[in-house]
This record gives C-alpha cells, structure tokens and sequence, in this order.
C-alpha cells in the first residue's frame, strides 16, 4: 500500500517519536463506523444541550454576543453595518423577544426602541445603563458607547468637506 510505504519513509527519516509529536496520521474508516461515531457524537451533544438550564444558555448566548462587541471594537476597521442599531437587533434576537417586549421591560416607548434599532435616534447614556442592567451586566452600557465612539471617530476622521469648510474660521 502506497500508505504503508509513506508511513515507513518518514519513520526512517524522522524516528517514530519526532514522528508522534509533529503528524497527524489519518484514521480511515468505513461509511458505516462513520455513521456510527457521527451519531454517538450527536446524541453526547445532546445530553451536553439538555444540562444546560435556559438560563445559562441565554447568558452564553448575550456572552457570545459581548465578545463580538469588543471584537469589533477593537478591530482599526469601521465597519458601517456595525452599528448601535444592529447589535442592539442583535440582543434582542439574542432574548428571543420582540421589540416592543423589550421597550416595555427597560421602560422605553416601542417607537422609541424602534429608532435606536434604525439608528435614527441616538441611543442616551439612560437606556446604555437599562440595557446594562437588563442584560445583568453582560453588556456593559461602555460598550455600547464605545460603538456610538467608534462610528463618531470614522466619521470625523473621513470628513474631508468639513475640513475644507471650517479651513476659513482657521488663521494658519
């Protein structure tokens, strides 16, 4: 087998502990003990899954969605999908609750939630502090001002226009 002489050809030149520690041999299996290790690994999945009570499964999931927060911020690119707007979709998709159950829960009108989540109101320190709370201090309310910084920081720093025009207010 081609496998076999392969197999002998790097022991000769590399001894079997060197060997060990730096390849990865292949396993070959069958399509039958395939199917059988897939659905052993599905059913441990599962009973991992089952012991997790709902209520550590939601702080995983606002967790996760932390992480993704900071990741972004702390990346130099601007990206303008990322906004206040869709994170804060993205925590209520997350709560696997509607808008308006949400506006009601932190004490906000459902229109007002409305336009934090289109952007076209800018979210008050007041409702970072809610959504702090509410999230049990998963998210902190910095990071959501830290998303409002970064989109303010990208736009300052593209503005050419505004350069150009407050040039004449300037004596140089």
């Amino acid at each position: 087998m081609a496998d076999d002489k392969l197999f002998d050809d790097l022991l000769k030149q590399h001894g079997a502990e060197e060997l060990a520690q730096s390849h990865v041999f292949p396993v070959i299996i069958d399509a039958r003990e395939e199917q059988e290790t897939n659905a052993s690994l599905q059913e441990t999945l599962s009973l991992k899954r089952s012991l997790i009570s709902p209520e550590d499964e939601l702080k995983l999931t606002l967790t996760q969605l932390r992480y993704q927060i900071e990741d972004y911020l702390n990346e130099d690119n601007y990206d303008p999908k990322k906004t206040v707007g869709f994170f804060l979709t993205e925590y209520i998709r997350n709560l696997g609750k509607k808008q308006k159950s949400l506006a009601s829960e932190i004490n906000v009108s459902a229109t007002e939630l409305n336009q934090y989540v289109k952007n076209s109101r800018a979210l008050p320190m007041e409702i970072m502090v809610r959504l702090e709370l509410h999230s049990h201090g998963i998210i902190p309310a910095e990071n959501w001002l830290a998303l409002i910084s970064k989109e303010k920081f990208h736009l300052l720093k593209a503005n050419e226009p505004l350069r150009e025009q407050q040039k004449q207010f300037v004596i140089i």
